[in-house]
């Protein structure tokens, strides 16, 4: 959500300025400018929403890899510079640390070259969970939280 990515960039630091591109999101969740709290991380605790006619189910968080440290508009991989120091990954590993091992090295063991580190979480995957095979979904349609974790 938009309100996920702002708590991020202020948990980097002064100077961030992350943008959502760099998940390659399908769906990014807007907050009702008139909420007056804090919906970080809100998207954490849905368990089914409705978006437009289209019911979708949350799967569950989605694990990070590398490619988040990505600038989309220079191409510029901070993961190539240092990894244990590429933003946002460092910041996610920090405030958002899941319980798996990273892609496919998270497989092997560390002395084999495995991941040390558990992936970073930002977003959830989801699943359609609607009989409408009809249904649409468009850019502004609202999102109706169904049911929570």
């Amino acid at each position: 959500s938009e309100s996920s990515l702002q708590a991020l960039n202020k948990e980097i630091g002064a100077q961030s300025d992350i943008s959502m591109d760099r998940f390659r999101s399908n769906m990014v969740m807007h907050a009702n400018p008139d909420i007056s709290i804090n919906l970080s991380f809100v998207e954490d605790w849905f368990e089914q929403i409705q978006v437009g006619t289209l019911k979708l189910r949350i799967m569950g968080p989605t694990f990070r890899c590398v490619i988040p440290s990505v600038d989309q508009n220079t191409g510029a991989a901070g993961f190539r510079r240092n990894v244990t120091e590429a933003e946002p990954l460092k910041t996610l590993k920090r405030v958002r640390s899941g319980g798996v091992r990273y892609g496919l090295t998270g497989f092997l063991p560390v002395r084999m070259g495995g991941s040390k580190g558990f992936a970073p979480l930002f977003g959830v995957y989801v699943g359609v969970d609607s009989e409408n095979a009809d249904a649409i979904v468009r850019v502004n349609d609202p999102i109706r939280v169904l049911s929570y974790r």
